[in-house]
């Protein structure tokens, strides 16, 4: 070999001036993955701010109301892709589910159900999203309906009161997916519960829209 092509080799091997292209070049679609993966991560976290958001829109109207009708909740169930926005869900993106709770005050009958137990439930949207976290026998006792201690997370619940329950379930639908974003098979869920505001509803919107007019 002659002297000139040894001299190249030698300088050949202590130039390095594109190693640093090359290692970028190679690490850099792992960076942006995981740059994507932190944003879908903080819209996903933003999404479980609006089905809180939503449940508490939902749980002030319901409140509002006295003696709804089963079109009053499915049209207050209807505002969950506004109050939503901007995260953009479709009508079999979500599901709503109205739960009325309450405790009989004990009197002079003897067979008063002390126990705070299921009045009523209702749901609209996807079923297919999930289940209500409160057990409702529809037609059943109410031992049947009873709660379960913890089911209404510590709220103080005394003799003769009523509490409506909402819980939302709402399907989030990432806009990238990569090997670093959450797992979004599971749809997001929120429940809130407070007491109405305009009295208690004495007969389940069901019952309700069945005795009007042109329903039976």
């Amino acid at each position: 070999m002659k002297r000139t092509d040894l001299l190249t080799l030698r300088r050949l091997r202590r130039d390095r001036g594109g190693v640093a292209a090359i290692e970028f070049a190679l690490i850099a679609p792992l960076l942006i993955a995981i740059f994507l993966g932190l944003i879908e991560a903080s819209n996903y976290v933003y999404g479980n701010q609006k089905a809180e958001s939503a449940a508490a829109n939902v749980l002030n109207i319901i409140n509002q109301q006295s003696q709804p009708s089963l079109d009053d909740l499915q049209r207050i169930a209807s505002i969950v892709p506004e109050v939503a926005l901007p995260v953009k869900i479709g009508g079999a993106d979500y599901r709503v589910i109205y739960t009325a709770i309450q405790r009989e005050k004990p009197g002079r009958v003897t067979d008063v159900f002390t126990d705070p137990y299921v009045l009523w439930q209702e749901s609209y949207g996807n079923a297919g999203l999930g289940n209500s976290a409160l057990s409702y026998v529809p037609r059943g006792s109410k031992e049947q309906n009873k709660l379960k201690p913890g089911d209404l997370q510590g709220l103080t619940f005394t003799a003769g009161d009523q509490v409506i329950a909402v819980e939302i379930y709402m399907r989030y639908q990432p806009t990238i997916q990569t090997g670093f974003t959450p797992n979004y098979d599971k749809a997001m869920y929120y429940m809130n519960f407070s007491r109405p505001r305009k009295g208690s509803f004495s007969i389940s919107p069901r019952e309700k829209s069945e005795s009007l007019p042109g329903t039976g």
